[in-house]
């Protein structure tokens, strides 16, 4: 399942979630108006390379959930809002950084009295109790 080169994730006044297994795009955008998106990477195919993840929220949240084997770079901007990559520090001291040469998403845009956050969590549970294995490509 190659990814495609762009495109879009968009809630209105609703609530969208983007989980499981798919290809993350070379520039996926998002936007988030009066409501609330969700983008998992946890299980998501990342490219090698760089990944941009273009999100604009307004009087909104949006949500980026990215697995650990992963660079996060966030850049971007606020006004009355939250633009910010979270790591839990219980998780930072468990979690190994990621490899060397490790795929990268960046997440850049604009939060008007609204958040987008980015959070750094382990790998799904597994039925059985084990991690599932991530979406590297």
């Amino acid at each position: 399942m190659p990814p495609t080169p762009s495109r879009g994730i968009v809630a209105v006044f609703s609530e969208n979630r983007k989980e499981g297994y798919w290809a993350l795009p070379r520039h996926l955008r998002v936007l988030s108006v009066f409501g609330n998106v969700t983008v998992d990477l946890r299980e998501a195919m990342i490219m090698p390379g760089e990944s941009v993840i273009e999100a604009v929220a307004v009087f909104s949240e949006v949500n980026v959930i990215a697995p650990p084997h992963i660079v996060v770079e966030c850049d971007g901007d606020s006004f009355m809002g939250e633009f910010a990559v979270k790591r839990s520090k219980r998780d930072e001291a468990t979690l190994p950084p990621p490899d060397r040469g490790a795929p990268v998403v960046r997440v850049i845009g604009s939060a008007f009295m609204a958040s987008v956050n980015i959070k750094v969590k382990p790998m799904k549970k597994a039925p059985g109790g084990g991690a599932r294995s991530g979406g590297r490509a």
